[in-house]
């Protein structure tokens, strides 16, 4: 159906000026914009190749590619299905995480690394096909059927005259993508938990203070726990951000994916850093090595924590002002 025809966009309201909801589509563009998206998208899947966004932003000569991009947002963010279809055009990560929860159902402590899995494949789906290309075009000279023999100094003038800098340009989006992704993941498994974000979560900013603050409001105050989030690779960062944070109330969670990294010297030097807890999905807590595991905290609690808990642990710090405990191996 066409958007100019499809309720979904013709019935979508944006609050006004005054209070009062107003139409989120001009009928200008949802005939000039949102039907030509449909029919290049339609296209695309059709014959099973990607469309990429330079492709459809030379579709509207007469508009800026800001106002292209702009435009397609909002259509992806209605249209989740087409996602698939582009490639090059890095999207809000409400609209990625709107759609894992789309297949995945709602984000809980449960399934917060099957959320990212989904996530990270969906921008993958949408960087990797255009370094492929690129790939392909530079390199064309040197193509073998599916690979390339390519001598290595030509390779590593490609690399460095060329590669470096389609990287840079190319997913110069992706960096901001990915710096926000986890967090918004994070999120929204806990206001999915019953959490509240502006009273119970509080996003921190740029302070050398975690990335989020968990607010447990009881008899003497309000009690403070940092949060510090890392991606897949906990290496030096995860190690300075607790050290930045000051408070002695403090946690660490990432989907780390390499258990070496917190080998059993290495945990002693994150617990000379007075975290109460980090947390990692469940595959590699359990492949830790039995020493790291068994490591506690000065309150008495296993330093390491599978990802799952994440969820019921701030539920409890919200209730209670302190972590749940942990202090027995499942």
């Amino acid at each position: 159906m066409l958007p100019s025809s499809d309720p979904a966009f013709t019935e979508l309201q944006t609050p006004g000026a005054s209070g009062r909801g107003k139409s989120a589509f001009t009928r200008n563009v949802l005939l000039q914009y949102m039907d030509l998206f449909h029919q290049l998208l339609a296209e695309a899947e059709q014959s099973g190749e990607k469309i990429d966004i330079e492709e459809i932003e030379n579709a509207f000569p007469d508009a800026r590619p800001e106002t292209v991009r702009k435009h397609l947002r909002s259509y992806l963010d209605i249209r989740l299905d087409d996602i698939r279809h582009v490639t090059g055009l890095f999207l809000s990560a409400g609209t990625i995480i709107r759609l894992a929860e789309r297949d995945l159902g709602p984000i809980s402590g449960e399934t917060l690394s099957a959320a990212n899995t989904h996530c990270k494949d969906t921008v993958d789906g949408i960087s990797r096909p255009r370094h492929a290309r690129f790939i392909a075009g530079r390199l064309a000279d040197y193509a073998d059927g599916e690979a390339f023999r390519v001598p290595q100094a030509a390779l590593v003038d490609f690399l460095f005259d060329e590669y470096v800098g389609f990287i840079r340009e190319s997913d110069n989006g992706l960096v901001s993508i990915a710096g926000s992704l986890n967090e918004a993941i994070f999120i929204r498994g806990l206001t999915n938990g019953g959490l509240a974000e502006g009273h119970d979560i509080i996003k921190t900013g740029t302070r050398s203070d975690g990335d989020l603050k968990i607010q447990h409001h009881g008899a003497r105050g309000v009690e403070l726990l940092y949060v510090e989030i890392k991606s897949y690779a906990a290496r030096e960062r995860l190690l300075r951000g607790l050290q930045d944070i000051q408070h002695p109330l403090k946690i660490g969670i990432g989907f780390f994916n390499n258990p070496a990294e917190f080998n059993p010297g290495r945990t002693d030097t994150l617990l000379a850093a007075g975290p109460l807890a980090i947390y990692m999905p469940q595959a590699t807590w359990a492949a830790l090595h039995p020493d790291s595991r068994a490591k506690v905290t000065r309150l008495g609690d296993f330093l390491y924590r599978p990802l799952e808990m994440f969820v019921a642990d701030m539920q409890g710090f919200v209730r209670a002002g302190r972590l749940p405990s942990f202090n027995r191996l499942p």
